[in-house]
């Protein structure tokens, strides 16, 4: 069976216990069984800050990472977006290289500061994006990151938050290889969940996160695709996460686990 090393808080002990039921789980990794049949380790919120040297400590006691960590750095570094070209934002390495002057998302290329939307992430314009950036190189969890600048693209929305923040018609889906786990609405804290566009979901940026999922499967094994829908109906990518690291957003934890491990047997072909 997969075993998961899930480094817990005061925020997922919930989560824990739907996933204690599913898989064996330890709090730390001396607690992991190198005799294992199936070697493999989900690093439930733990595959960080520490990386490489959690998958070094794994192969020692015969185990791997779900994701490797040349898997991990293939998400982590955005080095998605070259493969998903016209599937996602456009995004530029370096504000000098922008075409022209139009408005911009500034974050890092992991994490954002999406809850300092209207002072620390939109820019209307270059000089502003220049602004927000010389800031964030001075964020101790962005500035390492590295920045990225993605053109901004009007997403269709429900409702505004702190900081003008808008929440949007955005989705959370996550895949075992080009398999899909599960799936649900990314904004949980939003106000009003019953009048949520679920069917243009499932007709529209389901599909495309599908698609997406076939070309980052070639690279990582566990992750997570963000999919919205912008004002014209277009959907797009929006992100691309290590399926270890990322919440569940609206969707039921007991579910998901179950999910995640029918299709880890699957996988593996167990019946």
């Amino acid at each position: 069976m997969t075993q998961v090393y899930f480094r817990s808080n005061v925020d997922n002990l919930e989560e824990l216990l739907e996933c204690a039921k599913q898989f064996k789980t330890v709090p730390c990794r001396t607690k992991l069984d190198g005799a294992a049949v199936d070697p493999t380790v989900i690093c439930r919120y733990s595959a960080l800050p520490f990386n490489r040297e959690l998958e070094e400590d794994l192969i020692n006691l015969g185990l791997r990472p779900i994701n490797s960590s040349h898997e991990h750095s293939y998400i982590a570094n955005m080095d998605w977006i070259h493969d998903l070209n016209g599937m996602t934002f456009p995004t530029w390495d370096r504000l000098n290289e922008v075409p022209g002057d139009f408005p911009l998302i500034v974050k890092g290329r992991t994490n954002s500061k999406k809850f300092e939307w209207n002072t620390k992430m939109y820019a209307a314009t270059k000089r502003r994006a220049a602004e927000i950036a010389a800031e964030l190189y001075n964020d101790p969890l962005l500035g390492p990151q590295g920045l990225v600048f993605r053109k901004y693209v009007p997403l269709k929305t429900y409702e505004i938050g702190v900081n003008d923040m808008p929440m949007t018609n955005e989705w959370r889906c996550f895949f075992l290889g080009e398999n899909l786990v599960d799936a649900g609405f990314y904004w949980s804290i939003i106000d009003e969940l019953g009048h949520i566009d679920r069917e243009s979901f499932d007709n529209g940026g389901l599909q495309l996160a599908m698609e997406a999922a076939k070309i980052v499967a070639v690279n990582a094994r566990f992750f997570v695709i963000d999919v919205a829908q912008g004002e014209d109906g277009k959907w797009w990518v929006v992100e691309i996460n290590d399926g270890q690291m990322s919440g569940l957003s609206t969707i039921p934890e007991d579910r998901f686990y179950q999910n995640l491990r029918i299709a880890l047997e699957n996988e593996n072909g167990i019946a």
